[in-house]
């Protein structure tokens, strides 16, 4: 007898949640499982967010594009998070990188009003912007320790559009 209970079946699970980058409540919500139910599964395969980390490979397109974004205006987090922001004239650029890490990513992009604000004793006026900032990523992580000239001495053709765009 054949049950309808695709949550039990690993393979799945991992490429919605590991592949597809989706949460435990999208994946419940899209399939019509309980939220716990997805949970549950999610901790008896391993694949949690505390596991996400390390089981995250990142694309080629993904990596090209986090690459060239670090020698710009995006940054990686000691812990593996890529964070990036963007003015609000800007906005439609940082919704395409958003987009091409969206599977690395809980939430889409905030707005932030901006405003004045003491950074390091100094007073200074942000304009708005839009900000998103992916999971924690082991592969992310190793490469906050990677020298930018090694980054720099590889540089391809689309890496180097976006570190135009960026600056």
């Amino acid at each position: 007898m054949q049950n309808n209970y695709k949550y039990r079946d690993r393979d799945w699970l991992f490429q919605e949640a590991i592949i597809n980058g989706k949460t435990e409540k999208q994946i419940s919500q899209e399939y019509g499982y309980g939220l716990r139910v997805i949970q549950k599964w999610m901790q008896i395969f391993g694949l949690g967010d505390n596991n996400f980390r390390n089981l995250k490979i990142l694309n080629s397109e993904q990596l090209c594009l986090v690459e060239a974004s670090i020698l710009g205006d995006g940054h990686i987090s000691t812990n593996g998070c890529f964070i990036v922001s963007h003015c609000e004239n800007q906005k439609d650029y940082l919704f395409w990188k958003y987009n091409i890490l969206k599977d690395c990513c809980k939430c889409p992009p905030s707005f932030y009003s901006g405003g004045e604000k003491i950074i390091q004793g100094k007073k200074c006026i942000q304009k708005p912007s839009y900000r998103f900032n992916t999971r924690k990523i082991t592969q992310l992580a190793k490469l906050y320790k990677i020298d930018r000239s090694e980054i720099l001495s590889r540089l391809s053709e689309k890496q180097l559009a976006v570190l135009f765009l960026d600056d």
